[in-house]
Order: structure tokens, then sequence, then C-alpha cells
């Protein structure tokens, strides 16, 4: 079995790139034979004006890369050909750009880009369908959705098929694989064959090798500093509960604001981007993980790193988290965007970890264990084999 994988990696370290890495490591372990087609966002930032002035013009006449990534198919000859962020570079997208040469196409959905300029289906503090009733992306240049700037959103505008277009392309793709089941509703409420859409949960590579639980200090955000993770709560809620310590660790656009925050706010701490040892001792010793998310998330990665260190997630009621999470078992959900709710949630577990840490501990390590690399391996396996038929043996 040959397998093509490309993937457009952000320039910040995100779940996206993190699950796209451990596609390649798991299928390399399992003996198949893999080719890896990557684009890095950090090579563009690094070019100069008149290239890159150069590759957006590739972009808009749907030729960037495309000659480049096509003699990597025909002389590889995949049998399947899987793609992970094709945003924003190769909206077109891609795969209905290609000659697959008998390859399989599959389209891993990790977020709504398809169907958002920004791909979070949400604006001004709240759920946003805009682009998607409308069958246009024009609400989403009026309102400048794609990273805030209107240059960037008239561009995508330029080079996505509206969401309608998108769905008609999609009979090119022969599979869609998504992170979970909310996500794929979203896709098959939208028109997508849901027979086409199969789950397939976020492996957790970022795993514990301490056998043993520490009892918690603080409770604890890693992730990106964006509005849509609702991180604006976390300080009013730090003032609120002045006896409990708040860390948020991470890179975005609500860094100085959190910084600033955290100047006059005394449990209250922000840190660099973390990883490797650093972030999992920052796991380790957290009581919690603490997710206050206000759009449709997905399914992150951090959450299942967090179970993998026998930690509870005290997280929003929305998009794909109530999948991840059992309500008093792995931790608790809240009601999106409420202060009140959070603390309550919080008084919740610490009544509980006080009586019996051991209960939330277990369950973490139990759920953490059912999205191993070896459980994505076999998932993704089997979605090949049965497009591949007899040649996928």
């Amino acid at each position: 079995m040959k397998v093509l994988i490309f993937n457009q990696y952000s320039l910040i370290g995100g779940g996206v790139n993190s699950v796209a890495g451990t596609h390649i490591k798991v299928l390399r372990t399992a003996g198949v034979d893999v080719k890896e087609f990557a684009y890095h966002n950090s090579n563009f930032v690094k070019r100069s004006s008149l290239e890159k002035i150069s590759d957006l013009t590739a972009v808009l006449r749907k030729q960037f890369c495309l000659n480049k990534f096509q003699e990597v198919i025909n002389s590889f000859k995949p049998g399947i050909i899987h793609f992970h962020n094709i945003h924003s570079f190769f909206s077109a997208p891609l795969w209905d750009l290609i000659d697959p040469g008998g390859g399989k196409i599959i389209q891993h959905l990790h977020g709504y880009y398809p169907f958002c300029l920004d791909g979070t289906l949400f604006r001004n503090g709240e759920i946003c369908l805009n682009c998607l009733d409308e069958n246009s992306f024009l609400s989403g240049v009026k309102y400048s959705c794609y990273d805030n700037s209107k240059l960037k959103s008239v561009f995508g505008y330029l080079t996505r098929p509206s969401p309608g277009e998108f769905v008609k392309k999609s009979q090119s793709c022969h599979k869609f694989i998504s992170v979970s089941d909310f996500t794929k509703s979203v896709f098959v409420n939208r028109g997508i064959e849901e027979s086409k859409i199969v789950t397939i949960p976020n492996p957790c590579s970022f795993q514990s090798t301490n056998t043993s639980i520490k009892s918690g200090k603080y409770f604890l955000f890693i992730g990106a500093l964006d509005k849509i993770k609702g991180l604006k709560i976390i300080p009013e809620l730090a003032l609120k509960m002045p006896g409990e310590k708040f860390v948020i660790a991470g890179e975005g656009k609500l860094k100085e604001f959190l910084k600033n925050a955290s100047l006059k706010i005394h449990n209250l701490e922000v840190k660099d981007y973390v990883s490797g040892n650093n972030k999992a001792g920052l796991i380790a010793n957290c009581k919690a993980f603490l997710l206050t998310s206000i759009w449709w998330e997905p399914a992150p990665v951090s959450i299942l790193e967090a179970f993998s260190f026998g930690k509870p997630v005290i997280a929003s009621n929305t998009g794909g988290l109530p999948e991840l999470i059992s309500e008093g078992a792995t931790g608790h959900l809240f009601q999106s965007g409420s202060v009140d709710s959070i603390i309550s949630k919080i008084k919740l577990l610490n009544d509980n970890l006080a009586s019996n840490s051991a209960y939330y501990n277990n369950n973490c390590l139990a759920k953490a264990s059912r999205h191993t690399e070896e459980a994505f391996l076999q998932n993704l396996l089997i979605v090949y084999k049965e497009l591949m038929g007899n040649n996928g043996k």
C-alpha cells in the first residue's frame, strides 16, 4: 500500500499539525510506504515581496504547487492520497485539480474552512452561518472575517468555491474523515453524502511517561490564544475565585490582553508557548484542564493530552466537546460563555477531588487509552482497505 499525505502546516504548532505528523509516523511504523507533500507557511513568510506576489498569483490561477504535486503523484503512484489542511493556498480544492492516477482521495475535516472564510463559523461572539445560508462568501468579505482582514477575506473569496460548489466538488473525493460526530453532522446537513464521511477520533501522541498522578495546584489552558477559545472569561473567573490559580500558556492575538490582565490579577499567570517537557510539567501539576471555547470546537487534542496525565477537564458544552467528556467521570461541561456555570462546575470538581480523586484519574486514563496511536492506525487502515479493495492488502 502506498499513501501520499498532503498538509499545509500552520506557523504555530497546533492540533492539525500534530495529527498529520502522527498520521505519517503510525503508517511508517506499520510498514506502509508513505510519502509526504508538505507546504509550511513559515516558508511563505520568509519569501521576498516579489516572490510572495508570484506565489499568490499562482494561488489565484489555481496553479500553486500543482505541477510539483502532480509529478509526485505520477512518480509515486499512491493508492491513497490523503489531505489534511489545504487552507488557505490549496482551497480550490487541490484534490479537484489533480489527476489521481487511480489513487483514492481522502479529505480530513479538521474544521469548517469549506463553509467559512475563517474556518470557525463564528463572528461577533456567536455562531455565524451567513455564508452557508447565502451560499456565498460575500458576507465574510463584508465583515472581514478571515483573520480580521479585508484583503485576506477578498483573497479567500477569490480562491475558494462557494459552500454549495464545494459540496458539488465533493463528488470527486472518495472519502471524508471527520474528527467528531458533531463536525460530521455539519457537513452532512449541508449536503455531503453521509456515507462518504466517517468519524475517526484524533489520536493522542503526547502522553505521560509517569505512572504516578500528582495532585494539582491550578486550572490550566494550553493552546491558541484566540477569541474563539473564550479566554477573556478567565480573568473574570480568576477575580471571582481568588482562592484558585489559573494558568494560560500559548501564543495568539489575545496574548497582550491576557498578559496585561495577569499583571493586575494575582492568581492568573500567562506563559509563552510550551512543548515537550515544559508542557508535560504544566499538565502533570495542574488540578484540571480548562477549555472555555465559544465556537463549535471539533475535537481538540489538548483534552486527550490532559486525560493521558489522568487530569479531568472542565469544558464548554459546544461542538464536539461533549463527545470527549463524560459528565462527572472525566470532567464537567458548563454552559458556554457563562462564568457562573464554570464556577459551579469548579466547585463540584473540587468537592469530588477531595472525596475521591482516583475516580477522575482512572476514568481519564481509560478514556485516553481509547485514543492511542494504534487505535488511530487501525481506523485509518479500515478506511484505506475499504477504498482500495483487493489492492489494499
